[in-house]
């Protein structure tokens, strides 16, 4: 979670961006609040999972796109939020994105972008929740 807090920190604006994180039965995670004074912090003592966790904080969201992680997720891209909102913009009927996991070890963010296969977007009725521009 740390490095994709701090990976956030660099691309995000935080004056108008918002990070809610959900820490569900995770004391080392509680351990890090108070080095991440810019990220909104739900604590539930007990582990729900992922998908009652998200639920949680897209109610608390305030934006108009909401973005999910997981705690060792994060972009690869640094124009990620632009992107994401260019797809919105361009498609009123667009509700969810989903978008390639790139997986693997790689000595840097643009080299897993370079080695990512390049797609063509589609619809679809599904999709898996994860992955990141």
């Amino acid at each position: 979670m740390v490095f994709t807090l701090n990976k956030l920190k660099t691309i995000i604006d935080t004056s108008c961006h918002e990070v809610l994180i959900c820490i569900d039965g995770c004391q080392e995670t509680e351990a890090l609040v108070n080095d991440y004074d810019w990220v909104n912090w739900t604590i539930i003592k007990k582990s729900i999972s992922a998908s009652p966790a998200r639920n949680i904080l897209y109610k608390k969201a305030k934006g108009t796109i909401f973005i999910g992680l997981d705690d060792d997720a994060h972009p690869i891209s640094n124009d990620f939020i632009n992107s994401v909102s260019n797809c919105f913009n361009k498609d009123p009927n667009l509700g969810i994105i989903a978008f390639q996991e790139v997986r693997g070890l790689y000595e840097s963010d643009k080299a897993a972008l370079q080695s990512s296969k390049q797609l063509k977007s589609h619809y679809t009725t599904d999709f898996v929740a994860v992955g990141l521009p």
